[in-house]
């Protein structure tokens, strides 16, 4: 019986960038769609799968043609290998496409394989995860302004990067987060998120989420999760990549050149394995100096017991933004705690810094709930 869980993710904060799973990887939109079914090959990289509606579930409409890289000693490099003729990639894709590219050491179609099957059985299960967003920002605070459930309040806890838009182009945000383990007593879920909200509206999600009672057999369950407001309808989608606790993940959100064209990113810096997926069909070219850009961790939970089974304090470091195609350090920051649309005073719920290559810590025990 499928179940549609409503994951409403107050967007706050500004983060960086770090090393970018794809960097001016520009996807043109082909003005004759051309569906092939022999489909065997991008720009040198073997084709996994052509995901289609019938074969995951996620999908809705159109493709993701996933292509394979184990070649490749980094992301980077598996990057700079698939956008050297990206051209080539016109007569395989149309509006409503994307491409998802997997790889790493020893990356292989039967990994890959048994991930998918993993996450559509979940997904078939369970229903879709809905990532909500950001609706307006009043003018005296710059605080989120959201639409939540109407029976439902939930608290938001952010850091964002306040960077001027008068005075720099941010293109790109990331931050590294360690895999967790989690309990089994949450009565709804919570989430750890690195987000971008640009210019023209357009929303994007990379991070973690932590399943709880809802999600019957997967209670206890943290995957890694995607979102935008374009291609997946704000609906979280996992990434093709195991989550493992205790590994170091870097999660990122990319500009790729050309105009509407983002990247949202996952790596296991533990594996080196990694899955990134390219829309070409969002909008805008850069981020907003808005609570909507940065690190935010969310709590959906009601029950004070939530917390049985995490870990005291979660972590992000290694913040990083992308200005003027440079990965820098944050150099401003500001905590915004938030539930619903009212702000209140960080409580020694967030410490440490993201600015300067720092590590910020949130606290969970003095987290609010959700109500």
């Amino acid at each position: 019986m499928k179940r549609t869980r409503f994951l409403i993710i107050n967007i706050l904060c500004v983060l960086a960038v770090t090393t970018s799973l794809i960097v001016g990887l520009v996807v043109p939109v082909s003005a004759s769609p051309a569906y092939s079914s022999t489909l065997t090959s991008i720009n040198g990289f073997p084709v996994l799968m052509v995901q289609t509606p019938a074969n995951t579930a996620w999908l809705t409409s159109g493709r993701v043609i996933t292509v394979l890289d184990n070649l490749s000693s980094s992301e980077e490099a598996a990057v700079q290998r698939f956008s050297s003729n990206i051209e080539s990639a016109m007569s395989v894709l149309s509006p409503g496409d994307m491409i998802e590219v997997y790889g790493g050491p020893g990356a292989s179609k039967e990994q890959y394989d048994q991930i998918h099957e993993e996450n559509n059985s979940f997904w078939m299960e369970y229903g879709h995860i809905h990532l909500d967003v950001p609706t307006t920002t009043t003018a005296e605070s710059n605080e989120t302004v959201r639409l939540a459930t109407p029976s439902v309040t939930n608290p938001g806890f952010a850091i964002y990067e306040e960077t001027d838009n008068s005075l720099y182009t941010v293109q790109g945000i990331s931050a590294s987060m360690t895999g967790i383990n989690i309990g089994t007593s949450q009565n709804d879920y919570s989430a750890f998120m690195v987000n971008g909200l640009t210019t023209t509206g357009f929303f994007l999600q990379s991070g973690q989420a932590y399943l709880g009672i809802p999600f019957g057999g997967q209670n206890g369950t943290c995957i890694n999760i995607w979102s935008d407001t374009n291609q997946s309808g704000a609906h979280g989608v996992p990434f093709n990549l195991a989550y493992i606790a205790n590994d170091n993940y870097l999660y990122d959100i990319t500009y790729m050149g050309s105009p509407g064209v983002w990247e949202m990113g996952a790596k296991d810096e533990t594996t080196g394995h990694f899955d990134l997926f390219v829309d070409i069909n969002g909008t805008g070219s850069q981020f907003q100096n808005n609570p909507g850009t940065g690190v935010f961790f969310e709590n959906w939970n009601s029950n004070t017991n939530w917390l049985a089974g995490f870990p005291a304090t979660i972590s992000a470091y290694y913040a990083r933004e992308l200005i003027s195609y440079q990965r820098v350090n944050w150099t401003h920051e500001n905590p915004v705690i938030q539930r619903g649309n009212i702000g209140y005073p960080n409580s020694n719920i967030i410490s440490g810094h993201l600015i300067g290559n720092q590590t910020a810590t949130w606290t969970l025990k003095n987290c609010l709930l959700g109500q």
